[in-house]
């Protein structure tokens, strides 16, 4: 992938998820220190990118038996108060009102040797 090339959240989360499924070692580092794995990835995909210091990174395994259903923050208690319909149907698609191409992991990696 070319340096500048926007990756998604959810393209890093594949990334993550296929080499784990793949990599058992890998797996066991992510399940392991899940942040520094991320960040380590993160940086390969978009040299320079960083997560914040105070951001916490969770990695939990489903068995067949289990499932997990990850509430995501509320946009609601972003700055600029209520959401539209409009805004609401993006959050349910997976998508930010202020980020409407969902082109970059902004939520969670920032940019700032890349900006």
């Amino acid at each position: 992938m070319a340096q500048g090339t926007p990756v998604t959240r959810r393209e890093l989360e594949g990334r993550l998820i296929a080499r784990a499924w793949k990599d058992e070692a890998f797996k066991q580092e992510l399940l392991r220190d899940p942040k520094a794995v991320v960040e380590r990835e993160a940086a390969r995909l978009r040299p320079g990118a960083s997560l914040p210091a105070d951001l916490e990174v969770q990695v939990v395994e489903e068995t067949p038996t289990t499932l997990f259903l990850v509430l995501p923050a509320s946009p609601v208690a972003r700055p600029g108060g209520d959401l539209s319909d409009a805004d609401l149907e993006q959050v349910a698609r997976g998508k930010r009102s202020d980020d409407p191409e969902d082109t970059m992991i902004a939520d969670l990696v920032t940019w700032e040797c890349c900006n």
